[in-house]
């Protein structure tokens, strides 16, 4: 083996330890970002429901009679099953809410979890 044949080996060497221990050093994040947000009415739901909702389902005269905008309201619509139905259908269901977009996995997650716990109002 020559010399110039053993510095190339050497130099493939390192360039293979090098990016191992580079993309070693290169890891994400993984951690649920949902899991930060507390399931409470007063800390994180209501500004779900009044960025998504409130617009139609809200004031005097909400929509189809459910307001979205208060505690008590929220609470009765989501503990009834009806909020958590119609944001898990698909964006195309006519039945679905928001009509025009959608909720995220992580608001729909927040308020499965708000009803779960019986939708509490604050901490």
């Amino acid at each position: 083996m020559t010399t110039a044949t053993k510095f190339q080996a050497t130099l493939s060497v390192i360039a293979i330890l090098g990016s191992s221990a580079f993309l070693q050093s290169c890891q994400y994040n993984v951690e649920d970002p949902c899991s930060e947000r507390t399931a409470v009415y007063n800390a994180s739901v209501a500004l779900v429901l009044d960025a998504h909702c409130s617009g139609c389902h809200g004031g005097t005269y909400p929509e189809a009679g459910v307001g979205l905008d208060n505690y008590d309201s929220a609470a009765d619509a989501t503990l009834s099953g009806e909020v958590i139905y119609r944001i898990g259908l698909p964006a195309n269901d006519p039945l679905a809410m928001p009509p025009y977009g959608s909720f995220s996995d992580c608001d729909i997650a927040l308020l499965e979890k708000w009803a779960t716990l019986g939708a509490p109002e604050s901490e």
